[in-house]
């Protein structure tokens, strides 16, 4: 996609639908084929902190407007600037051009925006957050001694601080630059700053380790280090802190030391807030300590993202909890969940997600009638939702998606829900109609569970439902329902069971802007309701039985930026129209019945970046992309069509292209180096066509590409020495070619590596098993070849070694492997000896490969060969051998086993029928029978050659015994 290009679409929208379109829809298309589920909140990046509630904000944790030891200023009409004070703020002024500062240039303070004077002329504070200055912070301000409070956040200042400077404003109370994201410096300034009552430094570059000087900060009640460069272990010293009410570290990733060391935390009794999440380079298991069970006045409590083995049991002595955060502990082994969380008694909101917690939904969770959020998405929570949860009047979200919760839903939820979150569980029957009683929801996530029937008619009642998302259930009936939604801004029941036509009271949906009805049974031609809902931005009917043409009226949807009709039975062509819509960003129209050339209108479209074609009947060259205007395009899908010769030079046109599949088409010719410019390019399929020549050496510089399928073509001669640049690559294919040369082993340093085909080819030499991962024993964690297919080329070596990819091990890791072609080492997508091994074999280890093939190569023993895999004792299972590999059979089932260079005689391997055969070229040409061969390099012709010299001499030897042994022919 090109980002550039979609802003610029979205912001062309009416605000009420760029809202949807471009902030919820675009993300939902990314996801809605995987799972259907909204995704987990991100962890990295820029933290915003949570909004204090009226409750913590009275509870010791002082908000910016409250510094309790800044003096009031005085700012009467008498009032005037010091000369010095002036001077000071003028040289700001010209520095942060961005600030109005006093337009007159005036001495009186009231008059300077954000700034306060005392009785005396000097500046008390300096309040300048968000005001969109680009600068840096001048040594200047060091002559504003007064100042108690300096609020420079959410600006782009750049550049150290000037240490020296603030080390001179002994009276500062306050400080926060927070969210001033290129802005550096140490934190070691704090420490000449006595009376600092709040600091924060929240993402900054500022950083540094904490001086154990701090402790000299003895009025200090606030401080946030979040996202800043803080690193190294804190100091002990901390502990003399005793004032303080407010700490975050949150995703200080550079702190260092264990667990054991920070102790002294638990000094800090007048706590109201913690906050270490993600404090990766900690280490220690801080479930087993009671760090925190001392700080009874604690009510928020945020630990996620750390590494806990077993939630800790001491969070249950903190009574005054009212928010814990203990989401996604990475190291959790016991997921138990928590069932003595009721003796928190004044909880309102606790996030477990991500943990792994096994079980049932406690029944004395219900005790929790201050809960107003709880989330347990993405556990393994199994059973039903607790009638007991009926007690929890003040909930306003409930998220249990993505956990194994089953059965019907429960008549339990409050009427204070706003969101209820059920997704990806496994909730059966119909839509319950009491949940149309919940009005106040504003976000109803059913999608992924097992409800059937239909749509009940009191969702009508849930009038702050704009995205209704039901897909992926068994729902199949009640759409007219949808019908009277008439504020839906989107609607989606993908993959369900409805069937027929859409209800003709559709044409009510006169707010939708999106609509996904893909994966169903809806059939007939093109919707012809959808045609007077002409505002819609998103229209999906993909992976249905519509037929008949694609209507033009759809050329005039002026707000169509996504169109999805995949997998139908559309005939005829494409309407020009579409490509002159505006605002038109992705169409696919993959695998249908459309038929004709491609349009020429495509290269006027300027907002397209998706174009997906392929699996349909289109014929003729491709275009000629001089010329194009759309150079934004970045996915183009013309495979499996019917398109013929050359791909063009001008192809370097699409300089921002990042997908290019033509696999399946008739497609002549080289390869273009017009492809070089292509920098961006992720997946280059051009398999299955009639491309030739030698493969260039450019390809070796879209070291971007990460897919790369070049099978079933004639392309010729050895792979570029430059291929070794993608390091990348994911799969690579030259499956049937005529490609020749030595193995390239340097593929196997590329660490995402999977899949590996180079059968039917010409390639020759010894195969070092290290570099293709079926080393028995690998230990370089470095990362295997799933699939790996060198069947039918000339390699040679002994056979014993292919087969050490799999053996036994104590630990499941392989529940099912499907073997084939036994008798040619290992595992091949073809053969007829399949056998399937199902649970009763799970000890079966693969460190690597889970197909390889080897057949039709050159191995030289000619002998017996032992399973790689012995018996062992699992329990009281057994894992039984289950491959037998036996005589691999003369030549490994090929000819004349040589490298094609040339220029060189010797040795090579004839294909005999048994056993291997020896042919010396010296001063003729001999054929001797010999149980071992070696190789050496014969040029083509001399194999063509010394082949039939091997044919003709047998045939001549053959010849003379038949005449020899012929019965002689007796007179009359």
């Amino acid at each position: 996609m090109c980002v550039a290009s979609l802003s610029r679409q979205c912001a062309d929208r009416p605000r009420r639908r760029r809202a949807l379109l471009c902030r919820r829809v675009v993300p939902l298309l990314l996801a809605v084929h995987a799972c259907f589920v909204l995704a987990s909140p991100a962890t990295a990046g820029i933290y915003a902190p949570p909004r204090l509630t009226q409750d913590e904000s009275t509870d010791g944790v002082r908000s910016w407007s409250h510094v309790s030891a800044v003096s009031s200023p005085t700012n009467a009409a008498a009032g005037h600037l010091a000369p010095s004070q002036l001077r000071a703020l003028l040289t700001l002024n010209r520095v942060w051009k961005a600030w109005p500062g006093n337009g007159a240039r005036t001495p009186a303070c009231a008059q300077w925006t954000g700034v306060a004077c005392d009785h005396q002329g000097q500046v008390t504070s300096l309040s300048l957050p968000d005001m969109g200055i680009s600068s840096v912070i001048p040594t200047d301000i060091r002559l504003l001694t007064a100042l108690q409070q300096i609020d420079l956040s959410y600006n782009d200042f750049k550049q150290a601080l000037p240490l020296d400077a603030f080390g001179q404003l002994k009276q500062l109370r306050a400080l926060n630059l927070s969210f001033n994201l290129d802005l550096t410096g140490s934190i070691n300034m704090l420490t000449s700053l006595p009376l600092l009552q709040q600091v924060d430094l929240s993402n900054t570059q500022i950083g540094g380790s904490l001086p154990s000087a701090i402790s000299s900060l003895t009025r200090l009640g606030h401080l946030d280090l979040t996202l800043s460069q803080v690193s190294g272990s804190l100091p002990a010293t901390m502990s003399q802190l005793s004032t303080l009410s407010y700490l975050s570290l949150r995703q200080l990733n550079n702190l260092t030391g264990v667990m054991s060391q920070y102790t002294w935390l638990s000094l800090l009794t007048n706590l109201h807030t913690l906050d270490i999440t993600s404090a990766h380079d900690i280490s220690g298991d801080l479930s087993t300590m009671s760090l925190f069970s001392t700080l009874g006045s604690l009510r928020r409590l945020d630990l996620s993202f750390l590494r806990f083995r077993q939630l800790p049991f001491w969070l249950t002595a903190l009574s005054e909890l009212r928010y814990l955060d203990v989401a996604h502990e990475a190291n959790l082994r016991t997921g138990a969940v928590p069932q003595d969380l009721s003796r928190l008694s004044h909880l309102e909101y606790f996030k477990a997600y991500g943990n792994g917690l096994l079980g049932f939904l406690p029944e004395s969770w219900g005790s929790l009638t201050n809960l107003t959020m709880l989330s347990l998405e993405n556990n393994q929570l199994v059973g039903s939702i607790p009638h007991q949860f009926s007690s929890l009047r003040s909930l306003k979200t409930l998220n249990l998606k993505l956990n194994q919760l089953s059965g019907s839903l429960p008549d339990v939820f409050s009427t204070t829900l706003e969101n209820l979150m059920l997704a990806a569980n496994k909730f059966g029957g119909s839509i319950p109609s009491f949940v149309g009683r919940l009005v106040l929801l504003t976000d109803l996530a059913l999608q992924v569970n097992s409800f059937s029937g239909a749509i009940p008619p009191q969702l009508t009642a849930l009038t702050g439902i704009t995205e209704l998302y039901l897909m992926g259930n068994f729902l199949s009936a009640g759409l007219e329902v949808v019908s009277e939604m008439n504020w839906l801004y989107l609607l989606d029941v993908t993959n369900n069971s409805f069937s027929g036509s859409l209800p003709a009271s559709f044409s009510r949906l006169t707010s939708l802007d999106a609509i996904n009805l893909s994966y169903n049974n809806f059939g007939g031609t093109f919707p012809s309701v959808l045609l007077t809902l002409t505002q819609l931005g998103l229209i999906d009917l993909s992976y249905n039985n519509f037929g008949g043409p694609i209507p033009r009226e759809i050329t005039a949807f002026s707000n169509l930026m996504y169109l999805y009709m995949d997998r139908n039975h559309m005939v005829g062509d494409i309407p020009p129209g579409l490509f002159l819509s505006p605002k038109i960003f992705e169409l696919s129209f993959a695998y249908n019945n459309l038929q004709g050339a491609l349009p020429p209108q495509l290269s006027t479209s300027s907002s397209l970046a998706m174009l997906k074609l392929e699996g349909n009947s289109f014929s003729g060259p491709l275009p000629d992309f001089n010329g194009w205007c759309n150079s934004s395009l970045t996915a183009l899908y013309l495979g499996f069509n019917n398109l013929t010769g050359p791909i063009p030079h001008s192809i370097s046109v699409l300089s921002s292209l990042y997908t290019l599949t033509l696999q399946g088409n008739q497609l002549s010719g080289s390869i273009p180096s017009g492809l070089a410019a292509l920098k961006q390019l992720n997946m280059l399929w051009l398999a299955d066509n009639s491309l030739s020549g030698p493969l260039p050496e450019f390809l070796g510089g879209l070291n971007a590409t990460i897919q790369l399928l070049l099978d079933g073509n004639a392309f010729e001669g050895q792979l570029p020495a430059s291929i070794c640049n993608l390091t990348a690559l994911e799969v690579i294919g030259v499956r049937n070619n005529r490609l020749y040369g030595s193995f390239p082993t340097c593929l196997f340093d590329f660490p995402a590596l999977n899949y590996v085909d180079m059968s039917n080819n010409s390639f020759y030499g010894p195969i070092n098993l290290d570099f293709i991962g079926m080393n028995p024993t690998p230990t370089d964690g470095v990362s295997r070849p799933a699939v790996i297919n060198l069947a039918f080329n000339y390699f040679y070596g002994e056979p014993i070694v292919y087969a050490g990819g799999f053996k036994a091990c104590p630990t499941p890791r392989v529940t099912r492997i499907n073997m084939s072609d036994l008798n040619t080492m290992g595992y091949s997508a073809g053969g007829n000896k399949r056998r399937a091994f199902t649970a009763g074999l799970q000890c079966v280890q693969a460190y690597a490969t889970v197909q390889a093939s080897y057949k039709g190569n050159c191995l030289s023993l000619n002998k017996q060969l032992k399973c790689a895999v012995k018996e062992v004792q699992r329990g009281e299972e057994e894992c039984a051998t289950f491959c037998s590999i036996t005589d691999l059979g003369p030549c490994n089932g090929r000819g004349a086993c040589v490298p094609p260079t040339q220029g060189s005689t010797g040795e090579f391997r004839c294909l005999c029928e048994a056993p291997y055969v020896t042919v010396t070229i010296a001063n003729g040409s001999t054929c001797a029978l010999a149980t071992e061969t070696t190789s050496s390099s014969l040029s083509t012709a001399a194999i063509v050659g010394i082949s039939l010299s091997c044919f003709v001499g047998l045939s001549v030897l053959a010849a003379v015994l038949l005449i020899l042994l012929r019965p002689k022919r007796r007179n009359p």
